[in-house]
């Protein structure tokens, strides 16, 4: 009975308090300076606890911090109602309005980890204002420590690519998870209110990543949002959707909101500044996302299409589009610690006249971190486009196809020679040993005539497929393969490779320089001396490729190292 009468008491309580509070923040609101707050004002802040209802709690001025928040003051308030004195401050609450008498003061912007009290912190809305004139494309501040963490919805992606890929999304100051994909409702108001939650969208489609965050302010054209940097992008174009909240997770370190992105889109960003992200209504710009299309056929001749759009920003979106790739692989043939799989792709750009190609390009890897670094391998040519120094490309469509079926394919093993030494110019054998899928280990012997101008030293001789062969020149040999242009990038990263063709190569530590496309492997000291200041920094890795190419049977994946003192020809000895 007494707990009847409590419970009675405290809803009737609870009543009286949100009776107190005006039910929805006005439409058109005076700023109240910060010269004004004083400390033990009472007011009012709005957010949405669950669904898209915008809801009020109480706030109490503690003190004003002065030049704090990025070298500007900031207010200190005490947070009450909708259960926060429970759960804490948010994350998904930054940008809630704050008011005082009818007045708007900021938003709601940082916080504490493991505080015990609902303490936070607002963002000036005079600062925020400036965001609606600031069209500076100049990096701006890093986001706080204090800031409240970003939650970012991830939807479609499985648990090996989220423990994968989430924590670079950490260090940039989000909080990311795994929730539910875009709803949609057509029926949804076409304007943001004062306190809505938002969504800021990275990926959309099968595949979906957001931003969650509440709307400081708006009007019949624009929108502030966050009360802090997202990103710290500056000029920043994103789509923009309300928010659906599912509930808000109480926690001891950092208690957030879950939800997710509508797919209506309201409007997109304009800029990410350090007091908050602005934005404008509207359809969002051609562009803005690029459409994705990847088709995975896998051990069981199952064809599975994902169609997504990833955010066209330069910084992020090689990063987000090998995460969905990643996603995309495993979910239709497993997380398999190793893996062999066949990739052909195009890219559509506005710049050349023909999509960019790369066809049955084979690609293995023999665990998580190698798979990670084979999608990097794939799609840098993307990178390239983005950040080349000489025409703007973009970037209008890519389509992929990955084969983990049907593929004819062997490992090399190993590699002996017959002859443990030689002299330059002379004729030596290789005994490859491979083991085609699926079958018993073969061998093939093949001949390597040396090249004459070498002198007497240990060589490593290197058996590989072509396309890890031009790998390692670009590792140990760049300056050939130094982007020049774009027509370079073509060159390099659209060139064809015959993965049955089995490459063979010697490498030293040799005087030699590479300049432009033009190799000078073995140089007397003097040249040496003159025309590496110009192009290298110190002894040259040198790669001699050998003559002649060795047709195998079967796609050759792997890479095999042999040592054999080489005794160089006399009258190469004493240059």
């Amino acid at each position: 009975m007494t707990n009847r009468i409590f419970l009675t008491l405290f809803l009737f309580n609870l009543s009286l308090f949100a009776q107190n509070l005006p039910p929805s923040p006005p439409d058109n609101p005076q700023v109240i300076p910060i010269s004004e707050i004083t400390e033990g004002m009472e007011g009012v802040g709005y957010t949405v606890i669950h669904g898209t209802n915008v809801e009020p709690f109480k706030v109490k001025v503690i003190s004003v911090l002065r030049k704090m928040w990025h070298g500007s003051d900031a207010i200190l308030i005490e947070l009450e109602g909708l259960n926060l004195e429970h759960s804490g401050t948010v994350a998904g609450m930054s940008g809630s309005p704050i008011y005082f008498d009818g007045k708007i003061a900021g938003a709601l912007a940082f916080g504490w980890n493991y505080a015990k009290d609902p303490i936070a912190g607002v963002t000036p809305i005079e600062e925020m204002y400036k965001l609606y004139n600031d069209t500076n494309a100049s990096k701006v501040a890093s986001i706080s420590k204090n800031s409240l963490q970003t939650p970012l919805m991830f939807s479609g992606f499985n648990g090996d690519s989220f423990l994968e890929y989430s924590d670079k999304f950490k260090e940039m100051g989000f909080y990311p998870m795994q929730a539910g994909g875009s709803i949609s409702d057509i029926n949804q108001s076409g304007k943001f209110l004062f306190g809505d939650s938002v969504a800021i969208v990275l990926i959309d489609g099968d595949f979906s990543i957001a931003g969650v965050g509440t709307v400081s302010h708006t009007d019949d054209e624009k929108f502030l949002l966050f009360g802090h940097s997202m990103w710290s992008k500056g000029r920043l174009r994103a789509p923009v959707s309300r928010a659906y909240i599912n509930h808000i997770v109480a926690s001891t370190a950092s208690s957030f909101k879950i939800g997710a992105a509508y797919s209506n889109y309201l409007g997109y960003t304009v800029y990410d500044g350090t007091f908050g992200v602005s934005g404008v209504y509207g359809e969002v710009p051609e562009n803005t996302m690029i459409p994705v299309n990847l088709q995975v056929e896998d051990q069981s001749f199952l064809n599975k299409d994902f169609n997504f759009r990833v955010l066209n920003d330069p910084t992020y979106f090689s990063y987000l589009l090998s995460m969905a790739i990643y996603t995309a692989v495993t979910s239709s043939a497993g997380s398999d610690e190793d893996g062999v799989f066949s990739v052909s792709y195009e890219i559509e750009t506005d710049y050349f006249e023909e999509p960019y190609k790369v066809t049955d390009r084979i690609l293995s890897y023999s665990s998580k971190d190698a798979f990670k670094t084979a999608i990097e391998q794939l799609i840098a040519p993307v990178d390239f486009f983005i950040y080349n120094n000489f025409n703007r490309v973009g970037i209008k469509s890519i389509k992929l196809s990955i084969k983990r079926s049907n593929l004819e394919y062997a490992f090399l093993n190993d590699i002996t020679l017959l002859e443990p030494k030689a002299k330059a110019g002379e004729t030596i054998h290789l005994r490859v040993g491979i083991t085609p899928y699926g079958k018993e280990k073969t061998y093939i012997n093949i001949p390597v005539k040396l090249p004459v101008n070498l002198t007497t030293d240990v060589y490593s001789i290197y058996a590989a497929n072509e396309y890890i062969y031009n790998y390692a020149e670009r590792l140990f040999m760049p300056n050939k393969y130094k982007i020049r242009s774009l027509d370079d990038v073509m060159r390099i990263y659209g060139k064809s490779y015959d993965d049955k063709a089995l490459k063979v190569w010697l490498y030293s530590s040799a005087r030699g320089v590479q300049i432009g496309k033009d190799s000078f492997p073995m140089l007397p000291i003097s040249k040496y001396g003159v025309m590496a200041n110009n192009y290298t920094s110190d002894k040259a890795s040198v790669i001699n490729a050998i003559e002649g190419q060795f047709d195998m049977p079967y796609s050759i994946l792997g890479l095999m190292k042999i040592d054999i003192i080489i005794e160089g020809a006399d009258k190469y000895e004493n240059r």
